[in-house]
């Protein structure tokens, strides 16, 4: 409940008013899915809202139901071992939101002509992302630390080099102020002889790195026996998600040329990604399973597709 209390304001400022019909409009462009009641009875609760949403204004207070959150743990992974596991997704309420939106309208009418060019919130036809753009035209070299990896060999059951490469990694890291997360560390050993050996743990501050028989780089599947199955299978369940998608397009009568279009956007590019690494040693076992569905994309959009040995060819 909010209470009336005398706002300490100076002589000159000016308390926000809303009025009925922009409350009105704000709840009628509420989700559908999420907000319905609000949708559909913005005539009935425009003026209660309005009320609400002034009072919250003029004594500077935001009503606790306003502020609560719930947040719904969603798993980054399949198997699921501790609680950074998740990813914590935070839904406000949808009151809150609408009352947001209102109060950063007047936020941007307040907005000096003279801005800053390079300014990217609260304008017009601007984001942050045109912040994340400028920003890496300006930088010449960039350091990723999610995607730093150590490659070292091990000759003669010798692990001392390799290991001093982790440990040249972990000062770096601690002299730049970047923080290991040894649960995402993970190490792979590429070992073809014929009697393989257990290779010791590595350790990092005191944790174990895991040891693992495929990763994830840049979205190609590496395995210990650099084999392209998993790889080929990850390819076709993304190619034909995205199956779908062209279906309906065939459906709606749309012409050859966009369906060939939306194709290499969607699809193509998927096949084609980093084919010059794991091209030359897939099996014909995942040359087919490649190639069956290309030839479902060209009984869709009726016209003839490059083979996957032909796209190497023009790389």
């Amino acid at each position: 409940m909010l209470q009336r209390q005398s706002p300490s304001l100076r002589k000159n400022d000016q308390v926000l008013c809303l009025i009925v019909a922009d409350v009105r409009q704000t709840l009628r462009g509420v989700n559908p899915r999420k907000g319905r009641v609000l949708r559909e009875c913005a005539d009935q609760l425009a003026d209660v809202l309005t009320d609400i949403f002034n009072i919250s204004l003029s004594c500077t207070i935001v009503p606790t139901c306003f502020k609560i959150t719930t947040i719904i743990p969603v798993p980054k992974k399949p198997t699921v071992s501790c609680l950074s596991d998740y990813h914590p997704i935070t839904l406000a309420s949808i009151i809150m939101k609408c009352f947001e939106r209102l109060v950063m309208r007047h936020i941007k009418t307040q907005l000096p002509a003279s801005l800053e060019l390079l300014q990217f919130s609260y304008r017009s036809n601007q984001s942050t992302d045109d912040a994340i753009s400028t920003t890496l035209q300006i930088l010449n070299h960039m350091k990723f630390a999610d995607d730093m990896n150590v490659v070292g060999l091990i000759n003669k059951d010798d692990e001392s080099a390799y290991r001093e490469e982790v440990q040249e990694l972990v000062s770096w890291c601690k002299l730049n102020n970047l923080h290991l997360n040894v649960n995402k560390t993970k190490k792979m050993v590429v070992d073809f002889r014929k009697a393989r050996q257990d290779h010791s743990l590595l350790t990092i501050n005191g944790s174990s790195v895991e040891m693992v028989k495929n990763t994830k780089f840049f979205g190609v599947h590496l395995t210990e026996n650099l084999t392209w199955t998993l790889n080929t299978s990850s390819i076709t369940k993304r190619a034909q998600q995205r199956l779908y998608f062209l279906q309906k397009l065939r459906k709606a009568h749309l012409p050859s040329p966009i369906l060939t279009t939306f194709y290499r956007g969607t699809r193509g590019s998927i096949l084609s990604r980093c084919i010059t690494t794991w091209f030359g040693n897939y099996t014909i076992f995942d040359c087919k399973t490649l190639q069956r569905i290309m030839r479902t994309a060209e009984k869709i959009n009726e016209i003839s597709l490059p083979a996957i040995t032909d796209i190497t060819q023009h790389i």
